[in-house]
Order: structure tokens, then sequence, then C-alpha cells
């Protein structure tokens, strides 16, 4: 009767994975993070499409920076109500060539005045935002909550409160 022969041991020069597996595993782990890294930079959330509200109306205030601040507003898909020190307007469907000339008239008088951000809130639920902005110019500070609605892909101004 032949006796049974026990398997040899693996050897310490031996690796216990082979080397083809664990080349696998890595070419698995680096498309996966590549994958991982380009949809991050494709997509921009809505969290970020608020957010470039902040950028648009921060620095210097002239006339391309109304022009930045009025393509968040679009009277006809959303009404906005803007409150400013206490003077309140509601601009409804059919207003927005008013709106556009009152806020280029109002704005007209800091034209050169940098704005500096202090604060800065972003909130997105749903179809809705909140940003609050503490902002510093040289003659003093301002306070300002936009209270965005998502119509479409488009996010939109519905009210705008400085104080």
């Amino acid at each position: 009767m032949a006796k049974p022969t026990r398997p040899k041991p693996p050897s310490l020069d031996e690796p216990l994975v082979p080397r083809r597996a664990l080349v696998g595993v890595g070419v698995v782990v680096v498309l996966g993070l590549a994958a991982w890294l380009a949809y991050d930079a494709l997509v921009v959330t809505d969290e970020e499409r608020v957010g470039e509200l902040v950028d648009d109306v921060a620095g210097t205030m002239g006339p391309d920076a109304v022009t930045r601040g009025l393509r968040w507003v679009d009277v006809e898909r959303q009404a906005l109500e803007v409150n400013a020190y206490g003077d309140a307007r509601s601009y409804l469907p059919g207003q927005g060539a008013e709106l556009e000339a009152r806020a280029r008239s109002a704005l007209r008088r800091f034209d050169g005045t940098k704005l500096r951000m202090l604060r800065r809130s972003v909130e997105v639920s749903g179809d809705q935002a909140h940003v609050t902005l503490q902002l510093l110019a040289d003659d003093g500070m301002a306070n300002v909550d936009f209270a965005l609605r998502k119509r479409g892909d488009d996010w939109l101004l519905a009210r705008v409160y400085v104080h």
C-alpha cells in the first residue's frame, strides 16, 4: 500500500496570490477611481449651480455685475420680490424690462464698489434654495438673502432681501 503524500507547503519565495490577480485588482481599482473622478468633474450638483450666484454677485459692481445678477431672473417663469432696506417691490410676468431698468439705475451709484464676501450659506432642498451672504464694501456692510426656485433646469430668483 502506497503511503499518501502530503502537499508540499508553499515556499516563502512563492506568492500566496498570483501576480496576475493582483494586477487585475489594481486595474479595476484604478479604473473605478478614474470613473468616479470623471463623474465628479462633469456632473454639476444643484448646490454648485446655486453657489454660482455667489460668484456672480460678489466682486466689483458695475454694468457687467448687474448683467450677471440678472441672468438669475426670468419673471415670465418666476415672479420676483425685491426688498432693499424696506423698499419692497414685486415683479410679475411682463415686467422684466422694468425690473432690468430699475436694477441698472439703482445699482449705478455703486459702480466700481468692491464687494467682499465675509460669510456665505447655500442650502438646497428639492426645488427650493436659499443663499445668505454678508458682504463688505468700503462704505459699510450688507446682508443679502436670496430665495431661488428651480424651473426646469434653471434656478431663478424668487426673492431678494437686502438689509
